[in-house]
């Protein structure tokens, strides 16, 4: 027969999720961002500086070149070639991969803690109390570890670089992010 107090301790189960390691968490997050970077953020910035340009030149709303943001891809495509969408890839996919990789772990160590501590001390009486996070707290975290990612990744910001780096920043961009993917994995693993 088993113990009846048994029932009170704390399951030894892994938690939903733990079964990943923090380095995990950070790489997932860093091909998140990198994903992110090729497939919609790149892109739509180059529209977004185009268009955002424009309104610096002298001339009248009624003649403007771009008028929104799928015209404005249809003509950089038409008059520059599919390459100019990703003008400027490199910057952006270390930008959001940082980003990313810091969100990712840093919400997932903070949710796994948040839980640990509930199931150590019994706390809660719901499923969510022991196994996850309830809605409100999904969202603040997600709000808290959303702000890290830019604050890690503020000198990577493409107007800096672009600014005192000059046409050999690529290599020193690669060796910067290199750098700070170690910096940040030494901070959440260790």
């Amino acid at each position: 027969p088993a113990d009846s107090s048994s029932s009170l301790q704390p399951s030894s189960s892994p938690l939903p999720g733990q079964q990943y390691t923090r380095s995990v968490n950070f790489v997932a997050g860093l091909a998140s961002g990198l994903t992110e970077a090729v497939l919609v953020v790149t892109p739509a910035e180059v529209c977004k500086i185009r268009m955002q340009s424009q309104k610096l030149q002298p001339l009248q709303p009624a003649r403007r070149k771009y008028t929104n943001a799928a015209q404005t891809a249809a003509l950089i495509v038409r008059e520059e070639g599919v390459g100019a969408l990703w003008r400027g890839v490199v910057p952006t996919m270390m930008r959001q991969g940082c980003n990313q990789a810091v969100n990712f772990t840093t919400y997932n160590a903070v949710k796994d803690a948040i839980v640990r501590h509930r199931r150590e001390n019994g706390g809660g009486d719901d499923q969510a109390s022991t196994h996850g996070l309830k809605p409100y707290e999904s969202l603040i975290l997600g709000g808290l570890s959303g702000g890290l990612g830019p604050i890690a990744n503020n000198p990577l910001g493409k107007s800096l670089l672009s600014s005192f780096l000059g046409q050999s920043g690529a290599y020193l961009m690669i060796s910067i992010f290199i750098s700070m993917c170690f910096m940040l994995t030494r901070l959440f693993l260790f």
